[in-house]
This record gives C-alpha cells, structure tokens and sequence, in this order.
C-alpha cells in the first residue's frame, strides 16, 4: 500500500509541476473571454498558436503572472487600424472581443522599435484591450517567460468551458 501512494504522489508531483497549471483569473484585463474569480487549467510544455490564450511571467516582475492572448508569432507584422486588426496585412476577426472593445491605433514598430515579431517570441495583448497591461507596454514575450497555454475555465462551475 505505501509503493501505491509513493506512486501516486510522485505522479500528482509531475502532473502539476510539469504538465498542467491551475491558476485563478486577477483583473478584467482578459475580459469577455475570462472574468476575475474564474479558475482555469493550462497546459504546460506546449507551443503557442496566434489566438491561443497564454499564462506569462510578468516581464517587469517575475513574481507575478499575467494571461494574454498570443496576437503575433515570429515574423508577423501588426496593425490596428480603425479599431481593426491587421496581421500581415489581413483583417483579423475578433469575436472575442466586446462590441465597444476600443484598441488605439498603432504598427508593431510604434512600441517595439521593429516591424516583424522576432522569430519565437509572441506579442499579447488582453481582450479587454482599454484596461490591459500587454505587450503594447513591455515589448514581446520570449519562451523563457512563456509558461503554459489556457485550456479550460473550470470554476464557477456554471462558466465550465474550453478557451
């Protein structure tokens, strides 16, 4: 019975140390898609696609973590333009956004200094895009302050869902 529960413990421990990630939402920042309160599950060691949402250490303090939506990949160009956005020059649909969602202009050079993202880095940015400290203010995110991809809302329970 204790070889069981050894077992099983060294199981949970990489279980929840190397593949999944329980985290708790903080802010409005990710708002209509993710809500103060909610739980959600993310799943570590896995690469990041455009329009995946991403749990990052916080760039200007690593203690803390932010959630974003992954907006650029390496290579990418990014525009807003009239509330719109452009990736590689295409509009973007975003029905994650909220009707009266306002992005200001701008070009991926305006707060990077450059017009592609740098190849394996990610530009965030939050869905509640007025109210969201984002790749706009510290620049693109590197693998090394990437830490899991968001999956799930798990609790409230009536908020179950996949993202």
């Amino acid at each position: 019975m204790g070889f069981e529960i050894m077992i099983l413990g060294i199981f949970c421990w990489f279980l929840f140390t190397q593949v999944i990630n329980i985290g708790i939402i903080k802010g409005q920042s990710m708002e209509k898609t993710l809500y103060d309160g909610q739980y959600t599950i993310s799943l570590k060691m896995i690469k990041p696609n455009r329009g995946d949402i991403v749990v990052i250490k916080a760039p200007d303090n690593p203690q803390l973590r932010y959630i974003k939506r992954v907006v650029g990949i390496g290579g990418d160009t990014i525009q807003v333009k009239n509330n719109q956005l452009y990736i590689n020059g295409q509009l973007t649909k975003e029905p994650y956004l909220t009707p009266d969602a306002k992005t200001e202009d701008f070009i991926l050079g305006d707060f990077t200094g450059r017009a592609h993202v740098p190849y394996g880095c990610y530009f965030v940015m939050g869905d509640n895009r007025s109210n969201s400290l984002d790749s706009r203010s510290f620049g693109y995110i590197t693998p090394d302050n990437l830490e899991s991809v968001v999956k799930f809302v798990i609790f409230p329970f009536q908020d179950f869902k996949t993202v």
